[in-house]
């Protein structure tokens, strides 16, 4: 008993001793497993990690291809204004600083949103001949959304090197109604790709930019207008005047330009004088500048010039629009990258004085043995008009209609040495009845039925001699249209259906 009692302990013992040994053998089983997964996941997840990682090199040339030939370089550019600031003449500096402020929009120009940084810019700017270097330009870094525009308004530096090459593109840009420029460098991109965050550098690109030029400010749609003359004095053998003109600069581009710039001014081929600008504040739009004139050359002027200058002065006096031609020259500035822009440029340009009349309104008495004449005349210059004689022919409706009568005086009669002051004045005549067409019967008729209607508008065409002071003589062919006038008299001026008027004489049924 006892020995079945203690075997079959032992077979239990034994037992639960191969139960024991079997559990200990399923733990390590599953640690092996565990072990085997993880092993897997880290094999795999290594290489994800190698497939993303060469994914991102092999992304890294495409990015840097697109970034170079369709982002910055293929984007669309909206220049709206280029400010280069105050240029001033560089001395001895060989160099010349500028820091142009540039504002526009650049349209999509990445498909990632990036910092990106531009470096070893060169500008160049191409030309019809050859393409000139101009110098080094320094942009900050700019901050660029995902598919978005990027709105430019930033201050860049400009180192000009080739102060020749700035004066022959200024000179470009001023002739010609459109210029390009031309910029190339590197880029560096700094940005996040599918989480990763990716630097790119040394990309090349090549970025053209097309700007309006200014030679549209000669055009005829825009004419140059004269605003008024701010001084006029007349000596012997030239007229000093100064005036302010308006101009529209059509291009986006502004400056401060140091002067003084210096120009001979010409009308027809021949010479009027010279023209000079103490300095030029160039703005995008409508701009007015002051310009000194010295009309006829120091020391007298050829006969034909004088008659050219004459021109000119019937023309202005006349508010008749008029081609002038200002031509620059190597000594137009001390500047020396103004004097390659303005040394052999020819500008010609529509002049379009003020819309005055010299003569204003006339009016006409007539009586029985004389003609007394009142004439409103404006002077258009601040600078008193001494009237020295004048032939002039007042004509029926404009300059070539039929003679009404004649506004003659000279020093004899006692016109000579009226003074005429800035401004509007009045002058009186008193003429003979002789220097009136009064034997037409029909014409006064017409006359009598005009000024009744209230439309007695005549013409004046003649040779007008005047000075302005101190000591500018000079003589005018007048012409001017559209100049009011009132005719009065004795016998016929009444009603246009008054039986003295011969109008009504010979009046046929349909009239």
């Amino acid at each position: 008993m006892d020995e079945s009692h203690e075997s079959l302990l032992r077979a239990d013992s034994n037992g639960g001793s191969d139960t024991g040994e079997s559990s200990e053998a399923q733990d390590s089983d599953a640690d092996a497993g565990s072990c085997r997964i993880c092993k897997v996941g880290a094999l795999l997840l290594a290489l994800l990690l190698l497939c993303l990682a060469a994914a991102a090199t092999a992304f890294r040339a495409p990015l840097a291809a697109y970034l170079a030939r369709r982002g910055i370089a293929a984007a669309q550019l909206e220049i709206f204004s280029v400010d280069l600031g105050h240029i001033a003449a560089p001395l001895e500096d060989p160099q010349l600083l500028l820091s142009p402020q540039l504002r526009g929009r650049l349209r999509r120009p990445s498909p990632v949103e990036a910092e990106i940084r531009m470096s070893q810019l060169i500008l160049y700017m191409p030309t019809p001949h050859e393409t000139l270097q101009l110098g080094q330009l320094h942009m900050p870094d700019i901050y660029v959304q995902a598919n978005r525009d990027w709105w430019m308004n930033l201050t860049a530096r400009v180192v000009i090197e080739n102060l020749t090459a700035l004066g022959l593109a200024g000179k470009h840009v001023v002739q010609e109604s459109q210029s390009s420029w031309m910029v190339r460098g590197q880029l560096a991109v700094r940005c996040h790709v599918l989480g990763f965050l990716v630097q790119l550098s040394n990309i090349s690109f090549e970025k053209l930019v097309d700007l309006k030029g200014i030679a549209g400010f000669a055009q005829d749609v825009s004419p140059i207008t004269m605003q008024k003359v701010t001084k006029a004095e007349g000596h012997a053998h030239h007229l000093d005047t100064t005036v302010l003109i308006n101009v529209i600069n059509p291009s986006y581009l502004a400056a401060d330009l140091e002067g003084p710039f210096h120009f001979n001014v010409t009308q027809r081929g021949f010479f009027l004088g010279t023209a000079s600008l103490p300095s030029v504040s160039l703005r995008p739009g409508r701009m007015t500048l002051a310009v000194h004139f010295v009309l006829a050359a120091e020391g007298g002027a050829t006969a034909q010039e004088q008659a050219a200058l004459g021109a000119f002065l019937t023309g202005y006096i006349g508010a008749q629009v008029q081609r002038v031609s200002m031509l620059g020259s190597s000594r137009s500035s001390a500047n020396p990258v103004a004097a390659v822009v303005l040394d052999g440029l020819q500008l010609t340009f529509r002049f379009q004085p003020p819309e005055a009349s010299f003569i204003h309104h006339i009016n006409a008495d007539v009586g029985l043995v004389g003609l007394q004449v009142t004439s409103e005349v404006v002077n258009p210059l601040p600078q008193v008009i001494v009237l020295n004689s004048m032939d002039l022919s007042i004509r029926e409706r404009d300059i070539t209609g039929e003679n009404i009568f004649h506004l003659k005086g000279n020093a004899t009669s006692g016109l000579g040495g009226q003074r005429l002051p800035p401004g509007a004045s009045r002058f009186h005549l008193s003429l003979s009845t002789l220097d009136a067409n009064l034997k037409d019967l029909l014409l006064i008729g017409r006359l009598i039925e005009d000024a009744v209607d209230g439309a007695l508008v005549v013409g004046v065409l003649g040779p007008l001699s005047i000075t302005i002071r101190p000591d500018f003589n000079l003589t005018v062919q007048y012409a001017a249209n559209g100049v009011t006038a009132k005719l009065s008299c004795l016998v016929v001026c009444g009603s246009a259906h008054s039986v003295l008027n011969p109008g009504t004489w010979f009046r046929t049924p349909e009239s």
